[in-house]
């Protein structure tokens, strides 16, 4: 860093800078620092760049001899070194810097000294070493340039899981475009959350945006159309949503209704779903395939034969196992009533993801070669292949190689074409899910794919179109059955930090100088003699201020073993209580340092370990067994993020942890930042923003609450509101669905029945932008409800109580009725944490 020297300090007007460079030691000098007790030292150059003012400059460095030069006091500890020959051929002197933090320096020159010619023509300058005191310290060299959101952009690897949908406004803040293309306005997520919870909408809440789950619609029957017509292939594509996926009302009717035009059906694996996907498509007036998977009782196929004889209707009955078929033809012929048939194949492709058990021999649903073969028989006997009319098969979900898909679409293609041989009316070609999504912008690993949804039609309509060219059989209607690929982009859930538990970095004694005299609670007493304690503090001060990034690792090693030689010298009783306090201090100054210099993507072992010692915890308003089962479950990695402050610079690596009780409530996986890492690794930490108290003094129990930091999880659409429990009885969260205006893909459906909603009409503060609906999350005695627990007999039991506590004189009226109010309040309140200034009673 430099200073200018005003012309009004020296006579001749000569513009000068004195730069502050730090000094790289040679080991000699260190070793001299480190037993003199020194501290660390400072360049002081003092320069003229014009060689005619070579005069000049002189006169000037005799100015600044005569009397001590003022300038403020600098706080720079960095890694620059300069070269060891130029180092060599300085002359320097060492003089000691005035004590404290905010007072200036003096600093004079040494004696004797004249300028010198720089290693640049015309440019002269005169070296001052400076001895700077302990508690000056600034930033790394890195940090020293200006963060943009282009740069959290990439750190969070938006473009890589979020695009289109996602991105960062220039207010720092992330942004949704609903309609993933040109002319979408753009949401600003944190304010529209803002205006939410100034309405009383208390986080965590789930965001939903329907009309990114219309344009996923669209994206993938323009693909498939595209792939037909370039194929020539001679039938048309004709999707199905799986309820299982997302059970929400009105996310489903907005599938119903914007699929209506391509008749974009339903498909139901129970006997509830199955009533819900016809009430749906009934309602909607669609002729939509309803496909009907998973076990089947008589209950079940009597419900699917009736309802196929309602208009519009056109249901398929698919065989989960041989098993199933005589129950099916029994409960046929007694009804008289024809079903539409088809059969899940087991195949033998399978893929090595986390959902690969559910293809292969072993696989728990479909029939192998041999089961259909029988299948075909019995039906033949029974005079009703006819009513055998698509295949189907799912060889898992989240699919990452598009080999994989090609390999099952070739057997698959040829299994239907045998199907049209021997008899069979097929007609439609039911492949099943597994349309993956990229939730970590890799292109590659299990958490992302190598392939696009237009890549993904090309190979399902061409091994589609080539086998049944080579068999000579007509070609079928194409069904896919994609919920992740559809449903996940259009949630996200938004959740604020509580609290934060962090080893600091920065050590108290190097932030503070203790004083003679300050007490023991304000500061950690340093080392006042040459100890073994001493000693072994100054060598770790040595370690700490010599470090740069192609020494990191002996420092992280010295960091160990420093550490480690101090708990024991404590444990036999020669360091001091505030020795050991120093020592780990530097020790996590050192880690933190080290881990910054690392590579994140080829981290050692015991690197990983100290990373996660030193890692800050963050304590989120919200249950990951409730919100995010699947990163509990099989260790799914959701893109996280804050939704603000993306225009500064995060540097806390933190971990998650929820509200539960349970050790198992803590994300430790997050998507790594390190676009050099292989594609199958993940981050064990996720970089944040360091949080400051609250300027408003909001007090709880009189500790002073932190500034709201709100984040949120992305791609959480499919499966995990469905999937969540109840854990610790955390309950679902509050849910706002936000529709835009104009929007391309037609108005919001009308729903039937009532909505709990609140008795005014939301605002998002947004003019683009409206609230369709707010679903009240349950609240304590909705939740006590699942156990069994009625709220309004556990109030009657509890004033019983209250009243004998009165009776005994173990209460005051105000202590008992303060208790029945808050016992009342907290039955109707969210079961999660609340931002409200609770009143005393």
């Amino acid at each position: 860093m430099s200073l200018p020297l005003e012309s009004g300090d020296m006579k001749e007007g000569l513009n000068l800078v004195i730069n502050f460079e730090p000094v790289e030691m040679t080991g000699d000098e260190a070793s001299l620092l480190r037993r003199s007790n020194r501290r660390p030292m400072l360049r002081c150059v003092v320069k003229t760049t014009n060689d005619t003012e070579k005069q000049k400059a002189a006169r000037a460095h005799k100015r600044i001899k005569a009397g001590p030069l003022k300038v403020p006091m600098i706080p720079v500890v960095t890694n620059n070194r300069k070269n060891k020959r130029q180092r060599q051929n300085s002359k320097v002197t060492s003089l000691k810097a005035g004590e404290g933090e905010d007072q200036e320096m003096n600093v004079s020159p040494p004696r004797g000294s004249t300028p010198e010619q720089g290693p640049e023509q015309g440019q002269h300058h005169q070296e001052i070493l400076i001895e700077m005191p302990i508690g000056m310290h600034m930033a790394e060299d890195e940090k020293t340039e200006a963060w943009t959101v282009d740069d959290s952009k990439a750190l969070y690897r938006v473009d890589g899981w979020g695009e289109p949908y996602f991105n960062l406004n220039e207010k720092g803040n992330l942004v949704v475009t609903p309609w993933g293309e040109e002319g979408s306005p753009a949401i600003d997520v944190f304010e529209l959350v803002q205006n939410l919870t100034r309405q009383n909408v208390s986080l965590p809440i789930t965001l939903r945006f329907p009309e990114i789950m219309c344009h996923r619609l669209k994206t993938i029957q323009d693909a498939f159309a595209s792939a037909i017509q370039t194929v020539g292939f001679t039938k048309h594509y004709q999707g199905v949503f799986p309820v299982k996926c997302n059970h929400d009302r009105r996310l489903l009717e907005t599938v119903v209704n914007y699929g209506k035009p391509t008749h974009f059906g339903l498909e139901a694996g129970s006997k509830p779903e199955l009533l819900l996907a016809a009430s749906l498509l009934q309602q909607a007036g669609s002729d939509g395939l309803l496909i009907c998977n998973g076990y089947k009782d008589e209950a079940y196929i009597e419900t699917v034969l009736l309802t196929s004889q309602l208009n519009n209707a056109c249901i398929m009955l698919v065989l989960e196992k041989l098993e199933e078929l005589p129950l099916i033809l029994e409960v046929s012929k007694r009804m008289g009533i024809s079903p539409r048939l088809g059969i899940r194949a087991k195949l033998s492709t399978k893929h090595g993801g986390h959902w690969g058990s559910t293809s292969g021999d072993s696989a728990k649903f479909g029939l192998g070669v041999r089961d259909i073969w029988r299948a075909v028989e019995m039906l033949r006997a029974a005079d009703k292949l006819d009513c055998l009319q698509l295949l189907h098969y799912h060889i898992g979900s989240q699919i990452a190689q598009i080999r994989t898909i090609k390999e099952a679409m070739r057997e698959a293609s040829h299994v239907y074409a045998e199907l049209c041989l021997l008899g069979a009316r097929m007609g439609y070609m039911d492949v099943g899910g597994g349309l993956g999504i990229d939730y970590d912008g890799t292109k590659g690993g299990d958490n992302s794919i190598n392939y696009s949804i237009q890549h993904y039609a090309n190979d399902v309509v061409s091994a589609v179109h080539d086998a049944c060219m080579q068999k000579r059989v007509p070609e079928p209607i194409l069904v896919t059955e994609s919920g992740r690929a559809l449903a996940s982009h259009h949630a996200i859930l938004i959740f604020d930090v509580r609290s934060v538990s962090q080893q600091k970095d920065e050590p108290a004694y190097i932030a503070k100088k203790p004083s003679p005299t300050a007490a023991a609670t304000d500061v950690v007493p340093a080392a006042t003699s040459v100890t073994h304690g001493t000693y072994l503090l100054n060598t770790f001060h040595e370690v700490l201020y010599t470090m740069n990034s192609e020494n990191y690792q002996e420092a992280f090693n010295d960091a160990m073993q420093f550490r480690a030689e101090a708990r024991t010298l404590f444990r036999l009783g020669v360091l001091s209580i505030g020795e050991v306090v120093q020592a780990e201090d530097l020790y996590h100054t050192v880690i933190a340092k080290a881990l910054r210099q690392a590579p994140a993507n080829d981290l050692p072992e015991d690197f990983l370990m100290a990373a996660k010692a030193s890692t800050a915890i963050y304590h989120v308003n919200m249950s990951i067994f409730r919100s995010a089962p699947d990163t509990w479950a099989i260790g799914q990695v959701f893109p996280i993020m804050p939704l603000h402050r993306l225009d500064e610079e995060p540097t806390v690596r933190a971990t998650l942890a929820d509200l539960t009780c349970d050790s198992d409530g803590h994300l430790t996986d997050f998507v790594l930042t390190d676009k050099t890492a292989p594609a199958d690794k993940t981050s064990k930490t996720l970089l944040l923003h360091e949080i400051p108290v609250s300027s408003e003094s909001m007090r709880v129990g009189g500790a002073e609450e932190l500034d709201t930091y709100v984040m949120g999880m992305f791609l959480g659409g499919a499966y995990q509101e469905t999937m969540g429990s109840a854990h610790n009885l955390f309950g679902v969260t509050n849910v706002v669905n936000i529709r835009t205006k104009n929007c391309p893909f037609g108005p919001a459906p009308r729903t039937r029945g009532s909505v709990k909603e609140l008795p005014y009409i939301l605002s998002t503060g947004n003019p683009e932008a409206y609230v369709e609906s707010f679903h009240v999350g349950q609240n304590v005695a909705q939740v006590l409800l699942h156990g069994d627990h009625v709220a309004s007999e556990m109030v009657a039991t509890l004033t019983s109580n209250v009243h004998d506590a009165l009776l005994d004189g173990l209460m005051t009226q105000p202590q008992a009725d303060c208790l029945l109010k808050n016992v009342t309040d907290t039955m109707k309140s969210s079961t999660y944490l609340s931002l409200k200034k609770k009143t005393a009673c």
